[in-house]
């Protein structure tokens, strides 16, 4: 996960708000700025990158990464729906969202393994294929408070009032 504070600028139309993580995004999910012509990494990093239409289905448009061995397929509203592998076609990853919400809610990768993510009203919790759970809590804003780990260990945050990350503290008290 994610947190990158150039998402809260003013004129980016996309908030990492809308995936409903607390304002934290998995690395592998990316979003696209209809407006501005830009992808906004999961991992904090953006471009400007045309978008390619495909043809038959209504809307939905490509971007290729940065070496173009990957392309990155969303949807009318800029969501992340998969990632492929531009010279076999294989998909390694598919992203699926509440249609109620627009919320994430599953991760699919290449071998079909998926990961679920259920969102409570102020805790998410993400199961792992392999039953792992994380549980992500939120703060009176909706922005991530604290994660727990597989392991019972927490990790705690605090924000200012402009959703800008004050403090990271790790279990154990480090900072």
């Amino acid at each position: 996960m994610n947190y990158s504070s150039s998402r809260f600028k003013l004129g980016v139309a996309f908030s990492p708000m809308a995936v409903g993580l607390g304002g934290w995004l998995p690395s592998i999910v990316h979003t696209y700025d209809i407006f501005k012509g830009i992808v906004l990494y999961g991992y904090g990093g953006q471009r400007p990158a045309a978008r390619n239409a495909i043809p038959s289905q209504n809307e939905s448009f490509y971007v290729p990464d940065e070496t173009g061995t990957m392309l990155f397929y969303f949807d009318t509203w800029g969501r992340h729906s998969q990632t492929v592998d531009a010279l076999t076609g294989v998909r390694i990853y598919k992203f699926s969202y509440n249609p109620a919400t627009r919320k994430l809610v599953t991760i699919t990768d290449r071998f079909n393994k998926e990961t679920t993510i259920d969102h409570a009203s102020n805790q998410i919790t993400i199961t792992s294929p392999r039953g792992e759970i994380t549980t992500l809590n939120l703060n009176s804003e909706q922005m991530l408070s604290s994660v727990v780990n597989r392991n019972s260990e927490t990790f705690n945050m605090t924000y200012s009032s402009e959703k800008l990350l004050l403090t990271f503290q790790k279990p154990g008290g480090l900072r």
